[in-house]
Parts: structure tokens; C-alpha cells; sequence
């Protein structure tokens, strides 16, 4: 009767081990998942974050070019006003070479029609 007691006992022992078992087994279930998350997480962090350094490379680059532009652009109106230039002749200029432009479209669409009357 005592042995049997004692193996009661011990079964219930196993018994209570076993569930503290499976609620670790369960923890580290949920561990392992919430760990899979936070590593998908990362990745697409760190993908995000590659596009962001392409993308400031590519403004820095730019933002180079801008005030190379605009460094280029000073010089230009200085050697313009050096030699007297002023930009209502510049507009003129422009507007002069926009009509020769268009002159020179039509010249080859007459050219064009000529040549295939013939």
C-alpha cells in the first residue's frame, strides 16, 4: 500500500513535470515565431534602408550637379554683363532661334512633299 502511495506520488510528480514541460515548449514555440517575425521584420527593414542610402546618393549627386549648374550659370552672367549682354537680348536671341527652328521644320516638310511629288 506505501509503495503504491510512493508511486502515486511519483506519478503525479511526472505529471506536474510533464505540464510544466509543455508550457516551456510552448513558450519557446511562441518565441521562435515572434523571433521569425522580428527576422522578416529586419530583413525588410534593411532592404528599406538600402533603397534609402541609394536614394540620398542619388539626391546628394544632385544636389552636386545643381550647384555645379548654378555656379555655371553665374559665370555665364557675369561674362554676359562683362560684355554687355543683358537678358531682354538673350530673350530676343531666343526667341529668334525658336523661329528659325520652326523655319527650318517647314523647309524640310516642303522638302520632303517636293520629293515625293517626284
Amino acid at each position: 500500500l506505501l509503495k503504491n502511495k510512493l508511486m502515486r506520488d511519483d506519478l503525479e510528480e511526472i505529471k506536474k513535470e510533464n505540464s510544466i514541460m509543455e508550457e516551456k515548449m510552448q513558450e519557446l514555440n511562441r518565441l521562435t515565431e515572434e523571433n521569425k517575425v522580428g527576422q522578416q521584420t529586419l530583413e525588410e527593414l534593411e532592404k528599406r534602408g538600402a533603397v534609402l542610402k541609394e536614394e540620398m546618393s542619388t539626391l546628394n549627386r544632385v544636389r552636386r550637379e545643381n550647384v555645379s549648374t548654378r555656379e555655371k550659370v553665374s559665370q555665364l552672367e557675369f561674362k554676359a554683363k562683362k560684355i554687355g549682354i543683358t537678358d531682354e537680348d538673350v530673350t530676343d536671341l531666343n526667341a529668334a532661334l525658336s523661329r528659325k527652328k520652326l523655319e527650318i521644320e517647314q523647309a524640310k516638310k516642303d522638302g520632303e512633299q517636293e520629293l515625293n511629288k517626284w
